[in-house]
């Protein structure tokens, strides 16, 4: 009861935090390598699901044939939950699956931070549901550009929706499938940019508010935008698109 108590008020307090500071966020160049742009990029916050770009990382280098199959889910049916979607469980799922299990996978998620210099950055869990996985924009802006190194990464996270199937009860002994259209977590901005977006992974809890990586497209070059710490989904839209239109195109006329 008491270690409960210790992680509510500990969720209160960082929740108040990120609330009373400013969002953080950052124009990143893969291609050079540089910081473009940027405000608060070196503030250190939770980073809630951007995590799971790192999670599906890791479960790629593990395995990248998408069609063997986990818990009767092929690798593309999960990839899909957890990165349309942004499924926990599946993320837990991968972890569990990895040679020497969740703790041997958590070490190769901090390692492989390490490589690609994320310096501010450490996972405590796959998901990013805890508070105490915490990044910077510019090490988020490293890792959302590694991600785009990764064909599945691309292919996945910015498909505006996935196929769910549910089984609905038609008698006592009977079922029938149904197969639903569920939409992209970040369905805003992918509807506001389409095909110019070539990365996209949300996040959200109260302590981290809301976060996006994405790498979008600008006349034929790509450019990673992150935001942590938005006040809302419509907000970091807003962010987004004075990155987008001012900032990244100011840039490319100058």
């Amino acid at each position: 009861m008491r270690r409960f108590f210790t992680i509510f008020f500990l969720s209160i307090s960082f929740s108040a935090a990120a609330s009373s500071q400013p969002y953080s966020a950052i124009i990143y160049d893969p291609v050079a390598q540089t910081e473009v742009s940027g405000k608060a990029t070196s503030v250190e916050r939770p980073m809630a699901s951007l995590t799971k770009l790192m999670t599906a990382m890791v479960a790629l280098d593990y395995d990248r044939d998408l069609t063997h199959r986990i818990k009767g889910k092929t690798r593309e049916e999960l990839f899909q939950a957890l990165l349309v979607r942004s499924n926990n469980h599946v993320a837990e799922l991968f972890s569990q699956n990895y040679p020497g299990g969740r703790k041997a996978f958590l070490t190769a998620m901090n390692a492989k931070a390490q490589s690609l210099g994320m310096t501010n950055t450490h996972f405590d869990d796959p998901s990013g549901r805890i508070i105490t996985n915490k990044s910077t924009a510019q090490d988020v802006a490293i890792m959302v550009s590694a991600a785009y190194s990764y064909p599945a990464i691309r292919r996945i996270s910015t498909s505006k929706t996935m196929e769910v199937e549910h089984q609905v009860k038609k008698s006592k002994k009977k079922y029938r499938t149904v197969v639903s259209q569920q939409p992209n977590t970040n369905r805003l901005i992918l509807n506001e940019f389409g095909t110019a977006v070539e990365v996209s992974k949300t996040g959200f809890t109260n302590p981290a508010g809301y976060c996006v990586g994405v790498v979008v497209r600008y006349k034929e070059h790509p450019y990673v935008v992150v935001i942590m710490g938005a006040r809302n989904p419509q907000h970091r839209l807003e962010i987004i698109r004075n990155l987008y239109w001012t900032d990244i195109a100011h840039l490319l006329t100058t």
